[in-house]
């Protein structure tokens, strides 16, 4: 048996994301985080700007902890004590796509029910969704009184499936980046491609381990799992740990691609700068024989005093010029000489 085993109370670690529509928002969130009494900080996604995202607006993780703290009935008395506790909310921004979960089933078509505005934080969603907690559940407490975080739990595995769909999402759009020629000839947009996958390549582990410790505690530790009700729950939990799995598969596979298009793009652009390179030795192989041979003949500068002994200078620059050429291209001139072999044979044929 495991020392957490016997322990009467457990801690959920789950990620919030909000979104801010402006650098002041982010900056009055991170102000409001570090009056906290407990440490907070807000990770931001790097994608503030980012193509298809308006100019400023960010989104920005915050890693958050809930627990839940129990006490069973003593021999003889009645009740069963629980305590649930959740971090400070954040009231800068709002929560990513502004959804609030539902875990009502669908109304019926003949009944209409009373319409009740959804709870605003995370506190008050911990409240509305306890205070609506099954019958079974209610008649478990005594024997089983995790179930009184049930609720909690169901609001911590919503955050997990959330963060689950939002980076999909962000890895879409990346994808989209590369797969654009347009933004992939631009060095600056396929390096900052690289640099927004950086931060999840690191954070995903780590979410990886804080999902499969809240897991842990839930089906094994507390034994939440023990009422069929929750089975679907546990499912959820197998299959956001999947999720992230594939999650970290599929960045490692996007980061291979855009460090291939890097090396491709880089020696296109130093083939392209060979090229130029090379035009810039055939005016040096030019213009180079011919300052020689002005600067043998001691030429002046006006060309008045050398009318009578000008045609000299060409007569000396011009084969001197032709011979360096020749020595520099001779690839060039035995595949010229090659061609007019064949041509002269052709020609001798008929």
């Amino acid at each position: 048996m495991r020392v957490s085993d016997a322990r009467n109370f457990f801690a959920l670690r789950y990620l919030q994301a909000r979104y801010f529509k402006n650098r002041q928002s982010f900056e009055a969130a991170t102000r409001q985080a570090a009056l906290f009494n407990v440490l907070r900080r807000l990770d931001e996604d790097k994608y503030r700007t980012a193509l298809l995202d308006a100019d400023g607006a960010c989104v920005a993780l915050v890693r958050s902890k809930a627990s839940f703290w129990f006490q069973t009935a003593e021999p003889g008395k009645n009740g069963t004590i629980g305590i649930l506790l959740v971090d400070p909310m954040i009231t800068a921004g709002y929560p990513l796509w502004a959804a609030q979960p539902n875990f009502e089933d669908p109304p019926s078509m003949f009944h209409v029910h009373p319409f009740e505005a959804p709870p605003k934080s995370f506190l008050d969603s911990v409240i509305y969704w306890t205070r609506r907690m099954p019958r079974a559940d209610l008649a478990s407490i005594s024997t089983n009184p995790v179930v009184m975080a049930s609720g909690m739990a169901h609001l911590v595995c919503a955050e997990w499936l959330r963060l689950c769909r939002y980076i999909p999402t962000r890895l879409e759009q990346v994808e989209w980046e590369i797969q654009n020629p347009d933004f992939r000839l631009d060095p600056n947009g396929i390096n900052s491609s690289l640099s927004r996958l950086y931060p999840w390549r690191r954070w995903l582990p780590l979410y990886r381990t804080m999902l499969a410790e809240t897991s842990l505690k839930l089906f094994r530790g507390c034994s939440l799992a023990l009422n069929t009700s929750h089975s679907n729950l546990q499912q959820d939990f197998y299959a956001i740990e999947t999720m992230i799995d594939e999650l970290q598969q599929r960045i490692d596979k996007i980061v291979a691609v855009i460090t291939a298009i890097i090396s491709i793009e880089e020696s296109r652009r130093a083939i392209t700068q060979n090229q130029h390179i090379g035009r810039l030795t055939y005016l040096a192989m030019i213009f180079a024989p011919l300052s020689f041979i002005s600067s043998f003949f001691s030429m002046a500068t006006d060309l008045t005093a050398l009318r009578d002994t000008f045609w000299v200078y060409f007569c000396f620059a011009l084969p001197i010029s032709l011979i360096v050429f020749l020595l520099v291209n001779r690839e060039l001139v035995q595949s010229w000489y090659t061609t007019f072999k064949r041509w002269s044979g052709s020609r001798g044929s008929y």
